[in-house]
């Protein structure tokens, strides 16, 4: 599975379950952060491990229109631990939920182009 659909569920799942977001991303020499805030319920503490498992669903979230099928944080969870990371969520104190995907940073395989050098032509 690839990045792209890992930050499209992290970050649709957020605005889904709270119609708006922040989101901000950090890097450091080790790691790339991806932070998701809503300023939603949250989630209960005691399913807090539970929704990145595949089809679990918040209590609150198991009825409503336009709610999914318990995929989307299960599919962030997979994606970062295939490429050495991981999913942390955690409530913010002020209401929401707060999802951090932590990748481990690789230097970018972009090779500069070279700039062409003058040429002489000797006729």
């Amino acid at each position: 599975m690839s990045l792209r659909r890992a930050l499209k569920n992290l970050i649709g799942n957020e605005f889904k379950c709270a119609g708006d977001a922040t989101l901000v991303v950090q890097q450091s020499n080790e790691f790339l952060r991806i932070g998701v805030r809503d300023h939603g319920p949250g989630v209960p503490t005691s399913e807090l491990n539970q929704v990145t498992q595949a089809y679990y669903r918040v209590h609150k979230a198991r009825t409503g229109p336009g709610m999914g099928v318990g995929l989307g944080l299960a599919i962030v969870s997979e994606v970062a631990l295939a490429h050495g990371g991981r999913l942390a969520l955690k409530n913010h104190a002020q209401g929401g939920l707060i999802a951090l995907l932590i990748l481990p940073h690789q230097p970018s395989g972009i090779v500069p182009i070279p700039q062409p050098r003058p040429h002489r032509v000797i006729i």
